[in-house]
Parts: structure tokens; C-alpha cells; sequence
């Protein structure tokens, strides 16, 4: 994956999305107007000079060692994808909507999308949902898309079912790794967006597709720096509006196609945009590499520990929890979620009481 932008060409909009950051967009357009001016022309320039961006797709590779991991995709924040490297495991024979409905199918799950997006302009839509209402409007072909869900840490008899001596090339078990669930149907999608964690994402049941784009792809999205880990924005890289994101026209795209026991290597801070083929079930292992995510920005990289939706002090208090929160916090919505979340807790609790008998 090569960067188009060199850390030279980012050193004025690096040094506006900082100040963004303390001061908010609209004082610093005041106060930047000409370094503004000067850092997109002169991305600008440097991109259309490249010619329109290619389409690539990512490497795929049989049995990788876990030395080659770490020199040739970790150390160098390279994506890559181990094909068939889970289709042994026994999630992937066991682990399909139907089970997961049947077994685990009262559990709920918090839907929301990002702030700004279509479906939520004001980032205080969501709603809350079991595992089992989900995969009936999966069936039904509807759009209910549950992501970053906590079913394997609420239930570790499901991590059984993981292959550690795979997973573990990549980064060991430690009290910070999380797994995270992504469920849903046939042409549901997750907004383009990156965060500082590492990510190996394992396709368990049907197919999906991942659009990737380096670091330096940042100025042509020109996302809001919203005080949040979870930085986004609402381009579609399968519907590319080049209207409202000219530069994008420009920016190469890497692409994957999972298959139901491919492997995927997302590093730190990747952009990435992913859509389902089919219903879709996958696994999230992720961690947080500090060194790693520093060497792809360190801008990024010192921004998140002062971040404020939520702060540095939550986030590290909370690194098991539901990250569809701290999208909450980023949404301006996580005090109506609690709020939620107790009205839904505190439901199922009197549903699972037993009447006295006479």
C-alpha cells in the first residue's frame, strides 16, 4: 500500500486538523485561511499529477509464519489476506445466523450509524434490538446491520471455537484484545472510517467486501475531527460521489473480497469501507499497537489521548465495552443510549421472572 502524499506534502493540513481539534472547524478557517488555501492546492497538484487512482487488490496469501506477518505486513502497516487461513476452524463449520439466532438470539444489540450519515444527520438515532429480531430481518432482506458486538466476550465458550495458533501469529491474547461480532444482510455496509486499532477480521459465513485506502487519503476525505477515536465520513466507494469528493477520483483504492474462512490484516488507521455480499457473519480480533499506529500517524496517534467524546480516562475504563458507545459519545448520543440501555436491562430482568405458583 503506497502512500500518494508524502508527510511533507500533509505538513499544513496536519498542522490545521490539530488546531481543529482544540479550537473546532469554523475558528480555525478564520485563522488559517491561507494555509488552508496553500495545503489544497498543493495536495491538489501533487494528486491529479498521478493520474486517476488505480484499483488494486490486495495480496492473498496460503500459510503465512508468524515471522513473516510481523516483517512483511505488521512492522510495514500492510494489509494483507491469509485465503482459506480459517476454513478449518470449527466457527466456520458451526457459527451461522440460524445458530446464532437459536442460541443467542435474546441478547441485544445497539444500532446506530455515524453522525451525518443519511440514516442519522443528527447522530441521535438508534435503537436497540436482539440478535434474533436482527437475523429474521436479515432473512426478510432488510437492513439491520449489528457490528463491534460483544457476543464473544459476553460468551467465551464461543471462543472455543477460534483457532488461537492462527490468530496468535498476529498479536497474543492479552486483558486488552477484544473480539467483536459484525452481523448482517446482503447489501448492508459500514461507512468508511479507520481507528488506531489493529484489526484481523475473519470471514466465518457468506461473503463481503473491503475497500482500503492508505493514511494519506485523509485530505481527500476531508473527515470532521470530531474528539473521537472513531474518525469517518459518508464517502461510498462502491457509489463514489466525485462531486463532493473530487480528490478522491485520484486516491488508489485497494480492495478484497472475503470468502467464508479468509483472513484479513487491517493495520492502525486504514481507511476502510466494507459492504456485504450476502448475509454475512465475521469476527473482529482486535488490539491497540501504540508503535504501530504511531509510525502511520503520529498525528492521529497524539490526538486520540486528548480526545473528549469520550476522553482518554474513559476509553482506557471501558477498552471491553460495546464500541458502538464510544460512537454514541462521538454522535452525541450515549446518554440517551444508557438511558436505553437500563430501560432494556431492567425489561428483560421482569421477563425472565417466574410467577409464584398459587
Amino acid at each position: 500500500m503506497i502512500d500518494q502524499l508524502t508527510p511533507s506534502d500533509l505538513i499544513d493540513y496536519n498542522k490545521i486538523f490539530f488546531w481543529e481539534h482544540f479550537l473546532g472547524k469554523k475558528i480555525c478557517k478564520g485563522i488559517f485561511k491561507k494555509s488552508i488555501l496553500k495545503s489544497s492546492k498543493k495536495i491538489e497538484k501533487k494528486l491529479v499529477s498521478q493520474g486517476e487512482g488505480k484499483f488494486i487488490e490486495l495480496e492473498r496469501k496460503n500459510n503465512l509464519t508468524a515471522e513473516e506477518i510481523k516483517e512483511n505486513y505488521i512492522k510495514k502497516g500492510i494489509p494483507v489476506v491469509m485465503e482459506g487461513g480459517a476454513k478449518n476452524w470449527k466457527a466456520c463449520k458451526k457459527l451461522t445466523p440460524d445458530f446464532i439466532s437459536d442460541v443467542y438470539g435474546n441478547d441485544k444489540a445497539l444500532l446506530l450509524e455515524p453522525k451525518g450519515a443519511p440514516e442519522n444527520i443528527t447522530g441521535e438515532n438508534f435503537e436497540y434490538l436482539t440478535l434474533k429480531d436482527i437475523v429474521k430481518n436479515m432473512k426478510e432482506g432488510g437492513k439491520k446491520y449489528t457490528r463491534f458486538h460483544t457476543l464473544f466476550e459476553d460468551h467465551p465458550e464461543l471462543r472455543e471455537e477460534l483457532n488461537f495458533e492462527v490468530l496468535e501469529k498476529f498479536w497474543p491474547v492479552n486483558s486488552t484484545t477484544r473480539y467483536q461480532l459484525f452481523m448482517g444482510g446482503k447489501d448492508t455496509f459500514t461507512y468508511l472510517h479507520n481507528g488506531l486499532n489493529s484489526n484481523v477480521f475473519v470471514q466465518l459465513y457468506g461473503e463481503k467486501e473491503w475497500f482500503l485506502y492508505p493514511m494519506s487519503a485523509m485530505p481527500a476525505l476531508n473527515p470532521d475531527c470530531n474528539n473521537s477515536p472513531y474518525k469517518g465520513c459518508d464517502f461510498n466507494s462502491k457509489k463514489p460521489d466525485f462531486n463532493k469528493f473530487p480528490l478522491m477520483r485520484y486516491v488508489n483504492t485497494y480492495y478484497a473480497k472475503l470468502r467464508p474462512g479468509d483472513i484479513l490484516f487491517n493495520p492502525p488507521l486504514i481507511w476502510h469501507f466494507v459492504s456485504n455480499l450476502s448475509d454475512s457473519l465475521a469476527l473482529g480480533y482486535r488490539w491497540i499497537d501504540l508503535s504501530q499506529a504511531y509510525k502511520k500517524s503520529k498525528l492521529l496517534t497524539l490526538l486520540h489521548m486528548f480526545n473528549t467524546k469520550p476522553n482518554i480516562f474513559w476509553t482506557l475504563f471501558n477498552q471491553k465495552a460495546d464500541f458502538n458507545k464510544f460512537l454514541a459519545y462521538a454522535n452525541g448520543s450515549y446518554r440517551s443510549v444508557k438511558k436505553e440501555e437500563v430501560l432494556h436491562r431492567n425489561t428483560s430482568v421482569k421477563d425472565t421472572k417466574k410467577p409464584l405458583g398459587p
